[in-house]
């Protein structure tokens, strides 16, 4: 009995599992379909298709929908970057397209500024001080400082710069490195915005960053690339020697001689580095000595720029070499004695003193009779407890009055040179004050044609002597001497004091 139950289950088993073989391979293998048949439900990807997210989404609920949408949006970029149609908007049936993104404001300002056209350049640079940054776009400006920009079109102001320049205000002490790596790719405007920010972050780190840069990469120093560390005197270590190791311009090394002087004066600059200090000075001196060493007082030699620059840089290393003791110092010290620049002889003279050497009045004697020089040396003279080195007659307050006007006169309010030639006219007293009425004259090329010029000194207190100084009323309105009398040049040049 089980026997016939098991063979009847059996076979209506194998007959269901027939029909339904029978079924699937009827299916497999019918003609195809004719063209009025439906198409299939849920159609295969096609290259072309007009709108791959709509077909991607149509069933979904509309509760779901975003959320289809974000988890498709790869693969919608993905279809949409190698598919024209989706490009097109006028191929797509766009109703359910997803909107395009607003373009990045820094994306799109650096796409102007990367351009080749100048009006695309001008028009980023105007946008640049219009977008709205944050800490991410400051970085992005950063990294594209460092990368492959056009010139711009204001050669004195590098695109670099201006990105530098723009990014500061979210500057970080997690930017060193990051300035560090672009420095090298960096035009000389951004290199010099670059030293300036790493000084402004103050930091270790940047102090290495600075002087590595520097010693590696060159760059362009001045007052800005140098303020921040001379007014902190910090990590004197991490800048020295490592800074004056490069290959710098005169200017450039002025202004790190200099900074090394701070640290000097300040107690600040590592014993370590003095080795590379000394030859880097002497270096400088060298450079320099045979230009202002050599008598040329009869050409215009004092008019050009270059020479202007040659003495600034010889007068800064004598004072460097006032700290050296070594014998080799003392003779290059010495040799600049004889300079036919009085500028030159005055910081020569100051370089003996420091080393603790004697000074006799014939050393110090050109120095005190040009005007340019003389209230300078009588100061430090006087400090150094040598006064007596001054002679007599340059000990007076009118020869100290001439000194005063000489030096506003060097000044960029004034001739941006001592005069060539300078007169006393009249010493009178105003409201209990002494002033000195001078006439003075410019041999340079921006003055040739001027005549004789009135300028005035004071005022100046009688009782403190020659070592006093004018009350804040020297200078000059470049008025020609013959224009006016000596007191309507007076009043004039003291009223003009009075409302400064």
């Amino acid at each position: 009995m089980r026997f016939l139950i098991a063979l009847v289950l059996g076979l209506g088993i194998a007959w269901w599992i027939f029909n339904r073989l029978e079924s699937r391979l009827a299916r497999q293998f019918a003609p195809p379909s004719s063209p009025s048949a439906q198409p299939p439900a849920a159609p295969a990807l096609r290259e072309d298709s007009p709108d791959l997210y709509t077909e991607l989404t149509q069933d979904a609920p509309s509760h779901v929908e975003d959320e289809s949408f974000v988890g498709l949006s790869t693969i919608d970029e993905e279809f949409t970057g190698n598919n024209p149609a989706l490009d097109d908007p006028d191929e797509s049936s766009g109703d359910r397209r997803r909107p395009a993104a607003s373009p990045d404001p820094v994306d799109a300002l650096l796409h102007q500024l990367r351009s080749s056209d100048a009006s695309s350049q001008l028009e980023g640079l105007d946008n640049l001080g219009r977008v709205d940054l944050n800490r991410d776009g400051a970085l992005r400006l950063l990294w594209a400082a460092g990368g492959e920009l056009p010139v711009g079109p204001h050669p004195d102001v590098s695109i670099a710069q201006r990105l530098l320049e723009a990014a500061e205000e979210w500057l970080s002490e997690d930017d060193v490195d990051l300035l560090r790596s672009i420095y090298p790719r960096l035009p000389d405007g951004g290199r010099r915005v670059a030293l300036r920010q790493l000084a402004t972050l103050g930091t270790e780190a940047a102090a290495t960053a600075w002087a590595e840069s520097l010693a590696r990469h060159g760059g362009v120093l001045g007052s800005s690339q140098t303020r921040a560390w001379n007014s902190s005197l910090a990590h004197g270590e991490a800048l020295f020697p490592t800074a004056l190791e490069g290959e710098l311009s005169l200017r450039s090394q002025r202004a790190l001689l200099l900074l090394a002087l701070h640290y000097l004066d300040g107690g600040a600059f590592p014993p370590i580095a003095a080795p590379a200090l000394h030859a880097a000075t002497t270096r400088l001196w060298q450079q320099v000595s045979d230009e202002v060493g050599e008598g040329r007082s009869d050409e215009p030699w004092r008019w050009s720029d270059e020479y202007v620059a040659a003495r600034r840089a010889g007068g800064l290393a004598l004072d460097l070499m006032g700290h050296f003791e070594d014998e080799e110092t003392s003779a290059l010290v010495r040799a600049a004695l004889g300079s036919d620049d009085a500028r030159i002889r005055l910081f020569a003279a100051g370089a003996v003193l420091r080393r603790g050497e004697e000074l006799s009045e014939a050393d110090v004697l050109p120095a005190a009779e040009a005007p340019e020089t003389r209230a300078a040396l009588y100061a430090f003279l006087r400090d150094a407890k040598k006064a007596s080195l001054m002679p007599r007659k340059l000990r007076t307050q009118k020869a100290m009055a001439e000194a005063d006007l000489v030096r506003w006169l060097g000044s960029s309010a004034g001739l941006g040179h001592a005069p060539d030639a300078i007169e006393l006219v009249d010493s009178a007293e105003h409201d209990g004050s002494d002033w000195h009425l001078f006439r003075f004259r410019s041999g340079s090329p921006r003055w040739a044609d001027a005549d004789w010029m009135a300028g005035i000194s004071g005022p100046w207190t009688r009782k403190d002597g020659p070592g006093g100084s004018a009350g804040g009323g020297t200078g000059s309105n470049f008025v020609s001497w013959d224009d006016q009398s000596e007191q309507e040049h007076a009043d004039e040049l003291r009223g003009q004091a009075a409302s400064a």
